[in-house]
């Protein structure tokens, strides 16, 4: 594999777009508080940072400056359904697997796929933390949240094979 060099210009786009539209198909999937949402991507964003080394996709996403893109996604949010922004962001994130998988070793794709997902599944986090659903479930993330990481992770192709 020669690495993140062979990436092209649109691929190095649909890699920070699909951080972009998973955060905001979470974030409208329940209403958990688009606040406390939004930290919870930056915290995860800047939790990578910290140990991601020189992993160029990381780099990459990080000079998009996610931390001050929260109007974005709060339009994101309004401008298309929940449903709409899944559906997007299943298929960037296919797209986007697959294109790594073709261009890069997995030791530099893994880490900014994981990203992905991690920030997703903290996004879902914060929402029952406020307990909208641990009350009735005992759950902090609700059924229509677990659904959508379990196929996000499918399509980022982290899912385990049984």
């Amino acid at each position: 594999m020669a690495g993140t060099e062979e990436l092209t210009t649109q691929e190095w786009e649909v890699a920070a777009t699909t951080f972009y539209i998973t955060a905001a198909g979470m974030m409208s999937a329940e209403s958990g508080g688009f606040i406390r949402e939004f930290e919870a991507m930056v915290a995860v964003v800047n939790k990578y940072s910290d140990n991601s080394g020189t992993n160029a996709l990381v780099k990459h996403l990080l000079a998009t400056q996610p931390a001050e893109k929260q109007q974005e996604l709060e339009a994101l949010c309004k401008k298309y359904s929940t449903q709409e922004l899944r559906t997007r962001s299943l298929e960037h994130s296919r797209s986007l697997a697959s294109a790594l998988d073709d261009k890069v070793s997995a030791d530099e794709a893994t880490p900014y796929l994981q990203l992905i997902f991690d920030t997703a599944d903290a996004i879902a986090e914060a929402a029952g933390t406020l307990g909208y659903f641990s009350e009735d479930t005992g759950a902090q993330v609700s059924e229509v949240e677990a659904a959508f990481l379990i196929e996000l992770k499918q399509a980022l192709g982290l899912a385990q094979e049984a």
